[in-house]
């Protein structure tokens, strides 16, 4: 097992999927990081400039603006509260949670690195040895847990990065964003179990892919809706739903709430 997983983590580390899903990670918190600054950074200027209305204007948006009495301070600090707003804790949540970007890429190095073994034919050879199987998918689930954890440090990484171009300090709450990364990872683990138990059965990447593409996107909530629309069942699908649980959690709340509102 050791001896498997030792060559699992030298084949991911010369992946290049995985570097190029730490890059897309990186982009992505870097995009919302510039949009902040420009919105906060033009939104002054446009709140100014309605401050500075005439009171006698013909139009509704000069007579609200002039009845806001919005001055060029005002505007300054409304702003300065709003970029404050976006730090390291707000910039994680982007690639994770926000767009599920994070899940994506995790699926995707995933279906890549494991469909490798059936193509190179080194999982063939592998198979004379006894208990393989089993050994194989424990090393590829580890696999999975070390790609999160590299896509969430990368996401840590950005979000400090970015917080810190906005002027806004680099610290942050370590257990909140502990128990934030950890409820992802356990989503992590499960797309990635699916994916592979998709990838064994058809031996083939492009299936693999795609239902990880639709898993990570959170296809099955449409699923879940029709059949508790339905009513079929006495109970509600989407209050179980793994990634919509996942959805709603925030850094500081208690993980166990997850199962609470589950039950």
């Amino acid at each position: 097992m050791r001896n498997i997983l030792r060559m699992d983590i030298r084949r991911l580390l010369r992946a290049r999927s995985l570097y190029v899903g730490m890059l897309i990670i990186a982009l992505i918190v870097g995009i919302a990081t510039t949009a902040m600054h420009f919105l906060t950074t033009q939104s002054v200027d446009d709140l100014a400039q309605m401050g500075a209305w005439h009171e006698d204007g013909d139009d509704m948006q000069s007579k609200l603006a002039m009845a806001a009495r919005i001055s060029p301070e005002n505007a300054k600090n409304a702003m300065l509260e709003l970029r404050r707003q976006a730090d390291v804790q707000s910039l994680s949540m982007v690639p994770i949670q926000q767009i599920g970007m994070a899940h994506l890429m995790l699926v995707i190095v995933v279906a890549l690195f494991a469909a490798k073994d059936y193509a190179t034919g080194y999982l063939k050879n592998l198979l004379t040895l006894r208990g393989i199987k089993s050994k194989w998918l424990l090393s590829k689930l580890v696999i999975a847990l070390l790609v999160s954890a590299l896509l969430y440090l990368t996401t840590l990484l950005s979000a400090v990065i970015g917080s810190l171009l906005l002027g806004n300090p680099a610290a942050f709450d370590t257990a909140k964003l502990l128990s934030f990364f950890g409820v992802h990872m356990a989503v992590d683990l499960a797309l990635a179990a699916s994916v592979l138990c998709v990838l064994t059965l058809t031996q083939n990447k492009t299936a693999a892919l795609v239902f990880g593409m639709l898993e990570a996107f959170n296809f099955q909530r449409m699923v879940f809706f029709l059949l508790d629309t339905l009513g079929w069942l006495p109970f509600r699908l989407s209050d179980y739903a793994m990634m919509n649980q996942a959805g709603k959690y925030a850094p500081g709340d208690p993980a166990g709430q997850l199962l609470i509102t589950a039950g």
